[in-house]
């Protein structure tokens, strides 16, 4: 059985004379940089190459010339992985001159030689990386449609239908065992690709599938002072940068020294593109964040013994993909009983402002939320720790202690206005 992995090289001409093949540069996001390679550990450009890709076959490592094209020779080397998969599976693959992949219908089935899914699925993928979609993203398309593939390996894209996508269902929950978040994300993201070739319709009205929203969390102030009290030092910093900036993930991993506004009066962080790391902001819109003064004290101080541009890089000066695992470990030595993500720390960062009357609009540019609603819903994390809450929970109790089965005094009623749709409105003015 053929080796699923295939890899893109591109051969060049050295200053002696020899014409190797090298590894190509794809970049965080899976683009190709233009006739780059890596040529003893280090990125040349070379404009005389040309590409290639390899895979393993029967013991084998063959290569084909995919051309000079750096954008069609990453999808021919995704197409052959689409082909490779298809035999892994058992399919019969014709026509792969090209390196496209057909599948040979039954003859029974009255059908002639169709493109498949499988090719649908591969010019799919190569749209959304040509329209520049996170890597997260990419990954989680790839992954669905993966299993999309699996679940309905034979069929011609314009004849996949309900039972295919039912079946599909069920095989992300018998199969894959997702929750049933999951297996809605994933029917989302197919339905999506579906749709891009033509194929709706698919559902009636609330027929895909259910699951149980989830409320946002924060840390309370106890459980960060545990957290940051367990950490190594430089780690403690960034949970505070996490905390008190509001950024996301990757918005963390990729903020620079050069970010962070030291001169202003208000200390700011600056989410911004960052073209050498392949990064944009969320809906391509740069925003300013206020920070303590603190916090920059702190990062100025680290700026001064530091070797990379990045705040908080990995080993190699990019970007810092383990920021999670990181946060795990601190929560274990912390012995915190609570679940940690990295999401919590937003929440966090909304209602810490909110309890200290900024307005919502306010906190909802902070975020980079396009929507209020998702704002109000972070509040909302905070408004049933609220103390007026508290009293109004606890007055009855109180009332039996102090009057028996007496006739009690009328309470005051909970606001007809929720406490953080009254800030929105203060906002708003």
């Amino acid at each position: 059985m053929p080796g699923l992995t295939v890899t893109l090289e591109i051969r060049i001409k050295l200053a002696d004379g020899r014409h190797p093949f090298v590894p190509a540069v794809i970049t965080s996001n899976g683009r190709v940089k233009p006739f780059v390679g890596m040529v003893n550990g280090k990125e040349e450009q070379h404009k005389e190459g040309s590409y290639y890709i390899r895979w393993r076959e029967n013991g084998s490592q063959p290569r084909a010339c995919v051309g000079r094209d750096p954008q069609l020779a990453l999808i021919k080397m995704q197409r052959k992985e689409q082909v490779l998969k298809s035999l892994s599976l058992g399919l019969k693959i014709e026509d792969e001159g090209n390196l496209g992949s057909h599948v040979v219908l039954a003859e029974g089935d009255g059908c002639k030689t169709r493109i498949t899914v499988v090719d649908a699925v591969t010019e799919y993928m190569a749209e959304l990386r040509a329209k520049g979609r996170a890597r997260k993203t990419l990954s989680a398309y790839d992954l669905a449609l993966n299993r999309f593939i699996e679940s309905c390996p034979l069929k011609h894209v314009g004849e996949v239908g309900r039972r295919e996508i039912m079946a599909f269902m069920t095989c992300c929950r018998d199969r894959f065992g997702l929750s049933r978040r999951s297996i809605r994300n994933a029917v989302d993201l197919v339905t999506f690709f579906l749709a891009a070739n033509g194929v709706t319709g698919l559902f009636k009205k609330g027929e895909k599938p259910k699951f149980t929203k989830k409320k946002p969390e924060r840390y309370t102030p106890g459980q960060l002072e545990a957290l940051y009290a367990a950490s190594h030092p430089d780690d403690r910093l960034l949970w505070q940068f996490f905390a008190k900036s509001g950024m996301r993930e990757q918005e963390v991993a990729c903020a620079m020294y050069s970010d962070i506004g030291y001169a202003s009066k208000t200390k700011t962080v600056r989410v911004s593109d960052k073209p050498s790391f392949d990064f944009h902001p969320k809906d391509y819109e740069e925003r300013v964040i206020p920070i303590p003064d603190s916090l920059a004290k702190a990062i100025a101080a680290r700026r001064s013994t530091a070797n990379s541009k990045l705040i908080f890089p990995n080993k190699d000066n990019r970007p810092d993909g383990h920021f999670l695992k990181k946060l795990k470990r601190a929560a274990r030595k912390a012995e915190l009983d609570c679940k940690v993500f990295l999401h919590k720390f937003r929440v966090t960062f909304a209602c810490n402002h909110h309890l200290n009357g900024v307005p919502a609009r306010t906190i909802q540019a902070w975020l980079g939320h396009s929507d209020l609603e998702t704002t109000l819903d972070y509040l909302a994390a905070e408004d049933i720790q609220d103390e007026h809450i508290r009293e109004l929970v606890n007055s009855d109790e109180q009332m039996d202690k102090t009057t028996g089965n007496a006739a009690r005094p009328r309470r005051p009623g909970l606001p007809n206005i929720p406490r953080v749709r009254r800030a929105a409105l203060r906002g708003s003015d």
